[in-house]
């Protein structure tokens, strides 16, 4: 993050930074060659640069439908609830615009693929269009966590004790990235996989 401007460095100010270390990025620019993105689908070949925050504040929600207990589950992604989420993503657009910018890659790209990109491409100082794109653009990357977020045994908050079980209850514990309180700044497989050990020397700690 460009934090020698004064919008960045007010936002960090307010919310500190959201890295979990001095050496972890805030963004990650993921390349596929179709559209990874479920909210845009294109019938040509095309290229994504894909932009995703790493570590965002906004929570979001799963909720029961009140007017139909059987229906699926309300998901509210919540996007952008926090103005340092857009602010870090505004700025991983234009990195990847950077990126795709120079010479090597003039050769492979003819067009944008939506009006919205476009006008961002012409202007990307502009956080009108900008925010506009990003809204009209975003999807989840797969990694959603936190629906059984694991807090202290005292805590006032969370689903699960650090043991993984469930609070207030016996003989029902919760392995899965459901328990992860927030995003690690990372793809979520490994985090599972160390939770997953963890939780299975608990378990045989307990059972021997």
């Amino acid at each position: 993050m460009n934090t020698s401007e004064p919008a960045v460095a007010a936002l960090f100010d307010e919310y500190g930074d959201p890295a979990p270390g001095p050496f972890s990025p805030h963004i990650e620019l993921l390349p596929t060659v179709n559209s990874f993105n479920a909210v845009q689908n294109f019938a040509n070949a095309q290229f994504t640069l894909n932009s995703v925050v790493l570590t965002p504040h906004s929570r979001g929600s799963v909720t029961l439908n009140e007017s139909d207990p059987l229906a699926s589950p309300m998901v509210d992604y919540n996007f952008y609830a926090e103005p340092l989420d857009l602010e870090i993503m505004r700025q991983s657009v234009r990195t990847a615009l950077d990126f795709i910018s120079t010479p090597e890659w003039q050769e492979f790209l003819t067009a944008p693929v939506s009006p919205l990109l476009a006008a961002v491409i012409k202007d990307s100082r502009n956080d009108t269009e900008m925010d506009a794109y990003i809204r009209a653009s975003t999807s989840i990357s797969f990694h959603p966590v936190g629906t059984c977020g694991m807090s202290a045994v005292d805590s006032n908050w969370g689903v699960v004790d650090p043991d993984f079980t469930v609070k207030g209850l016996k003989g029902l514990r919760v392995i899965d990235a459901s328990i992860m309180p927030f995003i690690p700044a990372a793809h979520t497989q490994a985090a599972v996989y160390v939770i997953a050990e963890r939780a299975a020397d608990i378990i045989k700690s307990t059972a021997s």
